[in-house]
This record gives structure tokens, sequence and C-alpha cells, in this order.
């Protein structure tokens, strides 16, 4: 069945009132007409007072009220309503001007066709209900950002004043740990071992939150430099090896013989590495792969050197996918992994350090297959080349796999 438009007609010529609801009440094969009438503005303003119109035609030019008066006294009678107007002056400067006040469309009287009217207070519907959508997403998205920037000020703000106490409370409970303030009995011990383990735990989260309050707020200072992705990876492989020689995760490095230099700051890259690889680690069951290759252009983005960190454990269930760079987001860990467990930052603080980089990050895990974290870096551009290329690659023998923790 065809939608019925609640239509009220202002209009106090009497043939002209008839023509129009004989045309408005033709049945249509989209839409009908419920047409209601009043001859002047006073009786169209009591009627719109009941709210049950979906639009409005109103001639400019009646016995209690001319000109654009008459538009402006519907629209705030009826804020929301489509309002049509039907004038029989010459000319557009009227209608134009109308539209300009809020009305959704003008007919001139004399040249007005029945499938053009049917159609143009159809339309008008269709117009405002969108623009009323669109106010409320607006309204939404607003209310949104100014909670956002809240809760970021507060984050940021409280990260920042716990710092400084933490560092006292930390180096305090070390001290006890240490035996400087008098031996301590097993119990003593086992309960300030607690205290560093999980003041180590909070001072992770209070860096972590700060890190990601910078980097969100503008403030983070970003300075890229010709940058040897290849190098980096070799440095965390090794690192991983000398921290834990009889790790039972394989953390393995596959990378080419070349690869193009990339445009982005070390220590944000080291960073981003470091998360996706200590976030493999908790669920990694024997390998992690670390590849670094060229990427060529993809998705709107320019070529570029994109590492992988892929691991072999259970993957990333499809609906989390889209949260799991967001803040506090975290997987189950498999059971026979212990330790710290993170802050659930790590990833989101990737992804804004890649960005920050003019790069991407995202994950791909098919079902069974494990999960793959990739994200791109731009390529070095050599100003000095003359041909405007990118730069040389760097060189080097594929490094064995080291096993790490």
């Amino acid at each position: 069945m065809a939608p019925t438009i609640r239509t009220l007609l202002i209009e106090d010529d009497a043939d002209s009132a008839e023509w129009i609801r004989l045309q408005l009440g033709k049945r249509g094969p989209d839409f009908e007409f419920s047409v209601a009438s009043a001859a002047s503005l006073a009786e169209g303003l009591a009627r719109l007072s009941r709210r049950d119109i979906d639009a409005v035609l109103v001639d400019l030019n009646l016995n209690d009220s001319r000109g654009l008066d008459t538009l402006d006294e519907v629209l705030r009678r009826a804020p929301g309503v489509p309002v049509v107007v039907l004038t029989g002056w010459p000319g557009e400067e009227l209608g134009l001007e109308a539209l300009a006040r809020g009305a959704q469309d003008f007919l001139p009287k004399d040249s007005l066709e029945p499938r053009l009217l049917r159609r143009s207070v159809a339309y008008s519907c269709e117009r405002a209900r969108l623009q009323a959508r669109l106010n409320r997403m607006r309204i939404e998205l607003q209310e949104r950002r100014r909670s956002e920037r809240a809760k970021e000020a507060v984050l940021g703000t409280v990260s920042h004043e716990l710092r400084s106490p933490l560092t006292i409370i930390k180096a305090a409970v070390m001290n006890l740990r240490d035996g400087l303030a008098g031996p301590l009995n097993a119990q003593q011990g086992e309960m300030v071992a607690l205290a560093c383990k999980n003041g180590e735990r909070l001072a992770h989260l209070v860096t972590d939150l700060l890190d990601l309050s910078r980097l969100e707020s503008g403030k983070a200072r970003i300075q890229k430099v010709p940058l040897d992705v290849r190098r980096l990876a070799q440095e965390m492989a090794d690192g991983l090896r000398l921290a834990d020689p009889q790790a039972t995760v394989a953390v393995e490095l596959d990378v080419p013989a070349a690869v193009p230099l990339a445009y982005a700051e070390p220590d944000a890259v080291m960073q981003v590495l470091t998360n996706l690889v200590n976030n493999g680690l908790r669920f990694a069951r024997r390998r992690i792969v670390i590849r670094v290759r060229r990427a060529e252009r993809s998705q709107g983005c320019p070529p570029g050197v994109e590492v992988t960190v892929a691991d072999d454990g259970p993957g990333v269930p499809p609906d989390k996918k889209d949260a799991l760079f967001n803040r506090f987001v975290q997987l189950d860990r498999r059971k026979d992994v212990t330790g710290y467990s993170g802050t659930g930052l790590g990833l989101a603080i990737s992804r804004e350090l890649v960005q920050s980089n003019e790069g991407r990050i995202w994950i791909e895990s098919p079902p069974g297959k494990g999960a793959e974290f990739h994200f791109t870096l731009p390529l070095f551009i050599n100003r000095e080349d003359p041909q405007g290329g990118s730069n040389a690659e760097t060189r080097g023998d594929r490094p064995a796999a080291h096993r790490a923790g």
C-alpha cells in the first residue's frame, strides 16, 4: 500500500483550492494524499497546532497575510514540517527568497501541473525527513566528540597527576624489596613482590595513557627520517633472543635481501613492532613471523614499506576485528600463558603511531589460521635523485630464525 501524506492546504481562493484538492486526491502508485483545507492563515495555524500534518501547501497572498511573512508564520508554528509555497507573482525572485527562508519548494500557480504538484509535495517530505535525520546524526556526532574530548582530557590529566606519586611509591616498594629498610620475612617478601608487580603494571598503564593522550591530541612530535625497517626488525628479533634464549615461541624474520627505506620516526616504528610482537606472544602457539616488504599502491595508499607480524594462535573472531584497535579492548589469551597481560592500549597506540607517520594498519585473520597484523609506512623519496625516484634499497642476507619470549 502506498504511504499517505497528510497535507494541509492554506488557500483562500476557492477554485484554486478545489483544483489542488482534486489533483492531490487522485490515487497514485507511489504515494497518496489526504488533504485538509484552510481558507486563511489563522485557520491554517490553528490546524497545524494539532501536529498531525506531514506537509503544507501555502499561498503567500492570503486575505489575512501577504508575502513572505505568511511563510515565516507557518515555519514558526510547524518547525520540521516541509512547506511548499504557492505564488501567483511573476518571476522567481520571491520563490528563491522563500527557499532561502526555509521552504522546501515553490510552485508558480499560473503553470501548475498535477504531476509536478504531487511530486513536489512528496519529494519535499522526503527531503525534510532526510534533513531531520542528518541533523540528528550531526547532533549525535557533536555530542560524541564532546564526550570523547572530555574523556581524553580527564584521562590525560589523571595520568599526568598519577605519574609523580606512582614513581615515589615504586621507589619505596623497591627499597623494601631490596632490604634497604631491613630484612623481610617470607610473608613480607611475598607481599612486597606482589606490590612491585602491580606497581609496574600501573606504571605501564599510566605511560600508555599519556602516550595515547599525546598522540590523539596531536601534541606528539613526529620526526621522520630515512629508516631501514629491516634493521629494526632484526634488532627486535635479536633483543627477544637475548631476553629469553629458552623461549618456546620462535620469532622468525622473513625479509628479502633488498628493502626500500621508509620515511618514518624510528622510535614510533619500533614501538609499533614491540606492541604487535608482544601481542602475538600472548596468543602464538609455536611461532611468530615478522615480514618486511615493499608495498605497491593499494586502497588509495601510495607505494610504501609493509610490515607484517603474524602468529599461529587461534586468530581473531570476525566480530572483534573492528574494535580491536580501540582503547582497553583485549581478547582472552591462552590459559597456559602467564605474566604481564597488557593494558589493552597497545593496539590503540600502534594505530595512532602508524597514522601519525602517514601509514595504515589493519588485521587479517582467516578462520583457524592465526592473526596477521599489517602496517605500512611511506617510502623515503630521494629529493636529490634527478629522476625523482625512491631511494636505494638496503641489502643484506636474510637472517636465520630466532627464538624469543
